[in-house]
């Protein structure tokens, strides 16, 4: 017999010592092994590195939109935990799962309402693996401001 590999099945060995040659043990996780090429239909990680996209490059490693006005209401987000309302413009996003550097990038956007040209800016004010502190100002006042879409995202290695 063969081993057969199926879309829809799965893989079919014809024995115990054909599956362990092939780098597999009992319950079906590889042992060792080189996949070179592999489509993918769903890939369930609901915790460890790739659940927080730590297993990767060249992708977000958090984000989140929140309104900032008084409080803090997070709209959606993926690896932040929370974010703190330190006063008048000023907010530290906490990550759920840290970030292996405290030199990411932290991206940050600020606006009174989408599709309206404004001046109001985001500025970093310190990061920490965990963590990291940015403050809103209006750009023509120079004033720490609440606002009620705020974006952050955070690129890291």
């Amino acid at each position: 017999m063969t081993t057969i590999i199926d879309g829809s099945a799965g893989v079919t060995f014809p024995d115990a010592t054909t599956q362990a040659k092939a780098g597999l043990v009992a319950g079906g996780t590889i042992a060792t092994g080189t996949i070179t090429t592999a489509t993918v239909g769903t890939l369930n990680a609901p915790s460890g590195v790739l659940a927080t996209q730590n297993g990767m490059t060249g992708i977000a490693k958090a984000w989140v939109n929140f309104n900032g006005v008084g409080s803090t209401t997070i709209n959606s987000s993926f690896n932040v935990s929370s974010v703190t309302y330190n006063g008048t413009g000023n907010y530290t996003v906490n990550f759920t799962t840290a970030m292996p550097i405290s030199t990411y990038v932290a991206n940050l956007q600020a606006s009174t309402k989408p599709g309206t040209a404004n001046n109001y800016v985001a500025i970093l004010s310190s990061q920490l693996t965990s963590s990291f502190t940015f403050f809103t100002y209006g750009a023509n006042t120079n004033t720490q401001t609440d606002l009620p879409i705020i974006g952050c995202t955070v690129f890291s290695s």
